[in-house]
């Protein structure tokens, strides 16, 4: 624009009033009242007078802006100085302070968002309570409304999810919205994350962990970051916990023995392992493409399936008895998805589980999920048997956690403040195997 007024705010010497003003201008400040300047140049203090009508005193000069703009006006080409301000710095100009607010307010936006999804999460999941789908130990979800929620709060405080969307408000948005709509979903009977994602969201690796969708629906789930350290095992165990398969050939069952009568593939190989007394490891594509088939059991003897903890127990169990040794299947610490399936395979055939476990916190957490989900006999795994066993001792490592089949166990376990680890007691739960085989 060649407008005379323009010009002369561009020029060289009226540089510091127009820089003044686009600061101003930026910052979301009105362009009123005074601005000082000081240690001009000569040309640069006689230009900005001529140009404002502002007096002078040697270098400095005192700019009253309202009179400014009352010039301006006057002119009639400029409906206010913000106008002319525009022009002379030759592109449109922001105001980075409204620009600043609007995006907060567009994150505010984003996290009420949020509570609106967790409430009907929580609406969702209070329905669900009585469905039959199997996630990791039990038939409902193992996520709630609230740790969820608390999970939304982490992303908000630490900044994961404004650096995750790039700082895009409507990206959060969507990535929230796609999240909690696949929460909805969840959990679902044992199914391969691939075949999850492709149903669910179009792809079969939209859910990868190298997602931003793979890497919500993880902080959604624990409520936290998965930590680089055993970050594929973690993930794994995450998704299980849902029942969804991240990898059909790490997710096994440890067994010995079990009753297949039927003729899959994974029946052949329960059954050749059963007559060598070889204890065998089942993935979950066995578990899933080849399901054995487990007769009914005709009387009580054979309907009772034992289970163990740890793996020591099952593995001396093959050396001591062999092929007479009653079927036993190992949970390894915490079951993975596949020893679920394989759990309630048999439970629905009428088989019976006797479990014993470590009697420790973590031990009971365990048993608990697996008494929920199935039901059990204790097998030595009761108060009467650990107070006889006191002997045996490690330190008791927190959170405490009451027994469901058992009231007085955990007060038992509390007044002697010691645990007791299965391979302790071995040679009693031998016993037993061998009394009954």
């Amino acid at each position: 624009m060649s407008d005379r007024l323009v010009m002369l705010l561009r020029s060289d010497e009226c540089s510091p009033l127009l820089s003044r003003l686009r600061k101003k201008f930026q910052r979301g400040e009105s362009l009123t009242g005074r601005c000082r300047f000081s240690n001009l140049t000569r040309e640069q203090a006689t230009r900005i007078s001529e140009l404002t009508g502002a007096g002078r005193r040697g270098d400095s000069i005192s700019v009253d802006l309202d009179q400014f703009t009352q010039v301006v006006v006057n002119t009639g080409r400029f409906d206010s100085l913000e106008s002319l301000v525009q022009l002379a710095c030759g592109k449109q100009l922001q105001n980075l302070r409204a620009t600043r607010d609007e995006h907060s307010a567009q994150w505010q936006r984003v996290w009420r968002h949020s509570e609106c999804l967790v409430e009907n999460l929580n609406a969702s999941l209070s329905e669900r309570k009585g469905d039959q789908l199997v996630g990791h130990g039990s038939q409902t979800a193992s996520f709630t409304a609230k740790t969820v929620s608390e999970a939304v709060s982490a992303m908000r405080q630490s900044g994961w999810l404004r650096r995750t969307a790039i700082r895009n408000p409507a990206a959060a948005m969507v990535l929230l919205d796609q999240s909690f709509a696949l929460l909805e979903l969840l959990p679902v009977h044992p199914t391969p994350l691939p075949v999850f994602a492709a149903k669910h969201c179009g792809d079969s690796h939209a859910l990868d962990d190298s997602t931003n969708l793979g890497r919500i629906m993880l902080r959604l789930l624990t409520r936290q970051s998965v930590t680089q350290q055993k970050k594929a095992f973690n993930r794994r165990r995450i998704w299980e916990s849902v029942g969804v398969v991240t990898d059909e050939l790490s997710s096994t069952a440890l067994a010995l023995n079990l009753p297949a009568s039927g003729n899959s593939l994974t029946d052949q190989l329960l059954q050749n392992h059963r007559g060598n007394g070889m204890p065998v490891r089942l993935t979950f594509r066995h578990l899933r493409v080849h399901p054995p088939t487990f007769v009914v059991p005709s009387n009580e003897h054979e309907s009772r399936i034992y289970v163990c903890e740890n793996p020591s127990i099952l593995a001396e169990a093959a050396n001591r008895l062999g092929a007479e040794c009653p079927p036993i299947i190992c949970v390894e610490g915490h079951p993975s998805l596949a020893c679920w399936v394989l759990l309630e395979q048999l439970c629905a055939r009428q088989f019976r589980l006797a479990y014993h476990g470590d009697f420790d916190w973590g031990g009971i957490r365990i048993a608990n999920e697996i008494y929920d989900a199935f039901g059990f006999e204790p097998w030595r795994f009761t108060s009467s048997f650990h107070i006889t066993q006191s002997k045996h001792h490690r330190k008791l490592r927190p959170p405490e956690s009451e027994a469901l089949w058992d009231q007085n166990l955990a007060e038992t376990i509390r007044r002697a403040g010691v645990s007791i680890e299965e391979e302790a007691v071995i040679d009693d739960l031998l016993f037993d195997l061998q009394s009954v085989s």
